[in-house]
């Protein structure tokens, strides 16, 4: 990952009145938003999440947004506008922080330290900011995974195992690294998740081959295999035995 230069633009803490509500806004940097407290709704886009306590949100440069406070229990948030080059994929959307520890201090350091002008405090700042980036990106990829979270993650890769890319598109569903999917699915199964994919689609292939009378070309496209004969290739290496001799 290449380096990460934040320059901070504005930090506040925001105790929100009940009922707070802003109109749709496009901002031209990025930003976080951190509720310490309460919850609400937070739209990013055209997706709206529900928002609670320890919850982080990362809203990219010129993409519309929304906060809604609830009116019984509203916010008390950290606004960070700030200017950097973020490749895709860095920071999700929602980030749970709710088990680390590190991220409350920096922020209140960082709004201390950006009351005071001058040279030496925005600089202090940017080195604050910078820390609580990369603070949250170790934390991503190293998280645990709960178990409930687990289930339905094993659930969603066994069921799609036949479309590309499913541990990039599992972490953008459930909200965790794709390398920390990896290695929930080495310990689960032994395997790496490429191969655990590549297992998931032969068993459905040799489930077709043995209860279905399709051709081998429509079986191999049915578990992901553009090509037929690197389909058979890697069922024999697999299995023992090719698609066809599986049928006789």
């Amino acid at each position: 990952m290449r380096a990460i230069e934040p320059k901070i633009l504005y930090v506040n803490y925001y105790h929100c009145r009940h009922g707070f509500c802003t109109n749709e806004r496009i901002l031209s940097n990025p930003y976080f938003l951190y509720v310490y407290s309460g919850k609400g709704l937070f739209r990013i886009n055209d997706t709206i999440y529900e928002a609670n306590s320890k919850d982080l949100f990362f809203c990219p440069a010129n993409v519309p947004n929304m906060i809604s406070a609830d009116k019984r229990d509203p916010f008390v948030l950290t606004g960070i506008d700030f200017e950097c080059d973020i490749g895709e994929g860095i920071f999700a959307p929602l980030t749970d922080l709710s088990t680390d520890s590190g991220h409350e201090e920096l922020l209140r350091e960082m709004i201390r330290s950006f009351s005071y002008p001058g040279n030496i405090s925005i600089e202090y700042c940017n080195a604050l900011l910078k820390a609580f980036m990369m603070n949250v990106v170790y934390f991503r990829h190293n998280e645990k995974i709960m178990p409930d979270s687990k289930d339905r993650i094993m659930k969603y890769l066994t069921d799609n195992s036949c479309v590309s890319a499913t541990i990039q598109k599992a972490g953008r569903l459930f909200n965790y690294h794709p390398a920390t999917i990896n290695r929930m699915v080495r310990s689960t199964t032994g395997m790496s998740a490429k191969e655990f994919q590549i297992d998931s689609r032969i068993k459905k292939a040799k489930g077709l081959l043995l209860y279905s009378d399709r051709s081998v070309t429509d079986i191999a496209a049915e578990c992901g295999y553009k090509d037929v004969f690197f389909f058979s290739r890697q069922f024999k290496k697999k299995t023992g035995v090719s698609p066809s001799e599986l049928r006789i």
